[in-house]
């Protein structure tokens, strides 16, 4: 083999490498952080949130920060997930305080009733790779060890979300949640038909659920001067046996949650009381769209301010900016997609 052909190889090799590594970053492209809040909630301005909340896709798809900021002068931010697991809750609310110094924590404990254990490891490495704080990282890979070196490792086609799925085609163009602080607002309706259901009924948590549940509990224990604890979930329809089951489970953990000195609050059994429309404000059964996002904020602002007798704070200048600012990006992209959804439900 000559020169030539050596040199051939050789080029050949590093521009398929080149091409592999072009379309792993751009056309597989990698919406992971963009769309995982945990990243944009880590680039927050410190000391920033009176209210923070913590949950799954249920609450990043429900609740709108920038419009509780426009309504009620209250700074918030989601932090969140499709799912977010419970070893990722247990070891956030101590950065969480730690980086803003909430009033109010609501956790939306949903995920007790179907989230294992052995899955745990995926979404701590996702976690782990949002972490900003060089000590926070340092504790995590001392407390798992396959965290060590994760990083900054690159894995080609890996941590990619679906090609196929619209979520990848709108994070080609929208960067919504860098506006909305975490926000996924969905122009969807899709009706549901609710259901009776016990009021009373409860049933036990699966074994890994009561793990958890008594963690979470017992480090949020450590801050309850500090911080007033709202455990429940946001809300939805019964609309099928799976949710009035977990609705039963999370229930029979209510009396527990208040005698440690929390407040227990299932949002789904006040889905009329904030208004929300069966047949308009929801995205899918466990999901709200725009419209059932906006009823849902209003009332956790005034359950908070009403019930808990909630003062925000005195902002900084910086905050204060920093918030009017999101609104304002955020403002015309959402009452856009507000006429949209009330144009197709005939309003």
């Amino acid at each position: 083999m000559n020169r030539k052909q050596v040199a051939k190889i050789i080029s050949f090799t590093l521009i398929l490498g080149a091409s592999i590594v072009c379309l792993d970053r751009f056309l597989f492209k990698n919406v992971g952080d963009d769309l995982n809040s945990y990243s944009q909630f880590f680039k927050e301005e410190k000391d920033a949130c009176d209210v923070v909340l913590v949950g799954n896709s249920t609450l990043r798809e429900g609740y709108i920060p920038t419009q509780m900021w426009h309504d009620n002068h209250i700074t918030s931010r989601a932090f969140s997930s499709s799912p977010t697991h419970p070893e990722v809750i247990k070891n956030a609310i101590p950065e969480i305080i730690k980086e803003q110094h909430p009033k109010i924590m609501f956790v939306d404990i949903n995920g007790l009733t179907f989230q294992h254990e052995i899955d745990s490891e995926f979404f701590m490495k996702q976690y782990f790779k949002a972490v900003i704080d060089p000590d926070h990282q340092a504790e995590l890979e001392e407390r798992y060890e396959y965290l060590k070196g994760e990083k900054n490792k690159f894995e080609l086609f890996k941590n990619h979300n679906n090609f196929r799925q619209q979520q990848y085609w709108e994070s080609l163009v929208y960067y919504g949640q860098f506006k909305t602080k975490g926000y996924y607002p969905h122009q969807v309706i899709t009706k549901v038909k609710p259901q009776d259901y016990d009021k009373e009924m409860t049933l036990p948590l699966p074994e890994d659920g009561e793990k958890y549940f008594y963690e979470i509990m017992d480090i949020c224990e450590k801050y309850k001067d500090e911080v007033t604890f709202i455990f429940g979930k946001t809300p939805r329809f019964m609309t099928n046996e799976e949710q009035k089951k977990d609705t039963y489970m999370l229930r029979s953990k209510r009396d527990e949650i208040v005698s440690r000195g929390f407040i227990y609050k299932d949002f789904s059994e006040n889905a009329y009381d904030m208004g929300l429309d069966p047949n308009t404000d929801f995205k899918d059964y466990d999901h709200l769209n725009h419209l059932g996002s906006l009823k849902f904020t209003s009332y956790f602002a005034s359950y908070i301010k009403d019930e808990l007798h909630f003062v925000p704070s005195e902002y900084k200048e910086e905050t204060i900016e920093n918030f009017n600012t999101a609104y304002d990006k955020a403002e015309k992209y959402l009452s856009d997609i507000e006429k949209k959804l009330l144009k197709k439900a005939g309003k």
